[in-house]
C-alpha cells in the first residue's frame, strides 16, 4: 500500500505514551508507526485470529482497527509465519487504533488518594483481569508479556482490557522452532513470569542441551535477585522459596532440552498469566500508602491467595478458575478456606510494619462497605457478573 500523504508528526510512536486521567476522548483514531519485527508481526497474527474467530474480543483486549504497510509490498500468511527473526530494516507499518477513553489501570490506582476508591479499583481490577486471562486461556492464547503498562481500564464502560497483544502466543499453532524463536525473542518481558520460564530462557540463551544442578543454582539465584517482591518477606520465607524452586526444577536435571521445554510448556504455562497478575498485585499492595486503625485480615487472605499463585511448584498454584472461586470466597467473608487457613506469611520487619498499616486501612473499608452478609454478597455478585460493583 502506498504511504503518500503520511504525516509522521501526527503519529504516536511505540511504546505507547501514558495517558493522564483527565484526557478526553476524541473521535480521531490513534496512529502508531511500528517497526515490522517479530513483535508487530505477532500482533497482526493474533489480531487476525481474534477478529475472525471471536465476536466479543473487544471486551477483553484492544486490537488495531487497520494498518498500512510502509516499505513492504505485501504481507500474507506465509510472511507472518516466517521462522526467522525480522531484520531491523525490513519495513514499518502505520497502525490505527479506535479512540477509547482507556487509562493505564495502575497509573490510576497509584494516583488514587481515597482508600475506598483504591480498594474498589483493586478488587475490580483483580476480577477484571482474571476475566481477561480466562478469556485468553479459553482460546488457548498465552500472554508472556503481561505487565502494568499493557493493562488498561475504561472508566466509562467499567471494562478492563489487555492492550498490547505483541506478546500473545497460540502455542498449539507453533512448531518447535517457532516456539524457541518466540520465547527467545520475548526474554526481555519475563520479569513477572515464574522460575520455569527462566529455565527455558537460560537454555535458549546459553544454547544448552540440558541443565545440571549447578545450572539450577545459578538460575534460582538470578531469579530471586530479579524479583523484588520476594525480598519483602523474611529470610526464612526467602530460603523456603529457594528450596521450593530447587524442588520444582530437580526433575529436569540431565534431561534433554526438548523434553524440558515441552514439559514446561504443557504442564505449567496455563498458570503463567495468573502468576504474572498475582506478582504485579503483590507489588501494588506493598506500594499502598494508607494508614488506619483496625484489621480483619481480609487483605491478608488476598495476599495469601496471591502468594499461592506465585509458588515455584506448579501443583500448588491455582488456575484462573480456582483463583476466581477463592477470591469470591474471600470477598464473601468465607472463613472456611482450606487453601488459605493455615498458610503463614513471614515478612521482614520493615515490610511487616508497612503491610500491617495497609491491612488496617483496607479492611476498615471492607467492614464499612459490607455491614451485612446480604449486602456483601450482592456487591460481589454484581462484580462477578458485570466486572464492576457499586459502592
Amino acid at each position: 500500500m502506498a504511504s503518500k500523504g503520511l504525516q509522521i508528526k501526527s503519529c504516536i510512536f511505540f511504546p505507547i505514551q501514558k495517558r493522564t486521567t483527565n484526557r478526553k476522548t476524541n473521535n480521531r483514531p490513534i496512529n502508531m508507526v511500528k517497526k515490522l519485527d517479530l513483535y508487530t508481526l505477532n500482533e497482526i497474527k493474533i489480531s487476525k485470529f481474534l477478529k475472525t474467530q471471536i465476536t466479543d474480543f473487544h471486551k477483553h483486549c484492544n486490537t488495531f482497527s487497520s494498518f498500512e504497510l510502509l516499505g513492504v509490498s505485501s504481507l500474507n500468511d506465509k510472511y507472518l509465519e516466517r521462522s526467522e527473526r525480522m531484520q531491523p530494516n525490513t519495513g514499518f507499518a502505520l497502525f490505527r487504533y479506535s479512540p477509547t477513553n482507556t487509562l493505564n489501570f495502575f497509573d490510576q490506582l497509584y494516583n488514587c488518594n481515597d482508600t475506598r476508591m483504591y480498594i474498589y479499583h483493586l478488587i475490580n481490577g483483580f476480577k477484571g483481569y482474571l476475566s481477561c486471562i480466562h478469556f485468553f486461556q479459553s482460546y488457548k492464547i498465552l500472554n508472556v508479556g503481561l505487565s502494568p503498562q499493557n493493562m488498561l481500564y475504561n472508566p466509562e464502560t467499567l471494562i478492563h482490557i489487555v492492550h498490547d497483544l505483541t506478546s500473545c502466543l497460540i502455542l498449539e499453532q507453533l512448531s518447535k522452532e517457532e516456539k524457541v524463536l518466540h520465547l527467545s525473542y520475548f526474554q526481555s518481558t519475563h520479569y513477572f513470569l515464574p522460575i520455569e520460564f527462566h529455565v527455558i530462557s537460560y537454555i535458549i540463551e546459553k544454547k544448552e542441551t540440558s541443565i545440571s544442578a549447578f545450572n539450577i543454582d545459578a538460575i534460582i539465584a538470578s531469579y530471586i535477585d530479579s524479583h523484588p517482591h520476594i525480598k519483602k518477606f523474611s529470610k526464612t520465607f526467602a530460603e523456603s522459596y529457594r528450596k521450593e524452586c530447587e524442588l520444582s526444577l530437580y526433575p529436569f536435571i540431565n534431561k534433554p532440552e526438548e523434553y524440558i521445554v515441552d514439559t514446561i510448556l504443557k504442564s505449567t504455562s496455563k498458570t503463567w498469566d495468573t502468576f504474572a497478575l498475582s506478582s504485579i498485585l503483590i507489588n501494588i499492595i506493598f506500594g499502598l500508602k494508607t494508614v488506619c486503625k483496625k484489621s480483619t485480615g481480609w487483605l491478608d487472605r488476598v495476599l495469601k491467595l496471591l502468594l499461592l499463585n506465585t509458588y515455584p511448584q506448579v501443583e500448588k498454584r491455582k488456575t484462573v478458575g480456582e483463583t476466581i472461586h477463592l477470591f469470591d470466597a474471600i470477598c464473601n467473608n468465607d472463613a472456611a478456606i482450606d487453601d488459605l487457613k493455615n498458610m503463614i506469611i513471614c515478612l521482614n520487619a520493615d515490610s511487616l510494619k508497612k503491610v500491617n498499616q495497609h491491612l488496617l486501612e483496607c479492611n476498615a473499608f471492607v467492614i464499612e462497605a459490607c455491614e451485612s452478609r446480604k449486602k456483601y454478597s450482592l456487591m460481589f455478585a454484581t462484580l462477578a457478573n458485570r466486572g464492576s460493583c457499586a459502592l
